[in-house]
């Protein structure tokens, strides 16, 4: 990745970020809804192996993540509105009731 596509990476997370800051809220569940309701609609669960689906960037910005991906996201916008939240770690049972690694905020 060349230092200008990174330089608009960057550019658009922060303006998704700020977007969330600047609008009215009637309360924190509102926030919280309204954020994760903006990750479910616009970034597709993809694992593709490629630790890009890991971050912020392989959600805010290509759009793509696995659930590391949608957590981090989620922890970075709650971080500047000063929401409590933290990325936890672990397992879980899939659809096919195998463990499997899995990443959500709390």
């Amino acid at each position: 990745m060349d230092e200008n596509s990174l330089n608009l990476g960057i550019q658009r997370i922060e303006n998704i970020k700020k977007d969330f800051l600047n609008r009215n809220y009637n309360d924190d569940i509102e926030r919280l809804r309204d954020i994760h309701d903006y990750l479910v609609d616009n970034v597709q669960y993809e694992d593709n192996g490629q630790l890009i689906g890991h971050n912020i960037y392989g959600s805010l910005v290509k759009g793509q993540s696995v659930c590391e991906g949608y957590a981090k996201a989620y922890k970075y916008i709650l971080d500047d509105m000063n929401i409590p939240c933290i990325v936890v770690c672990g397992t879980g049972n899939n659809s096919e009731n195998e463990i499997e690694s899995h990443a959500w905020n709390y």
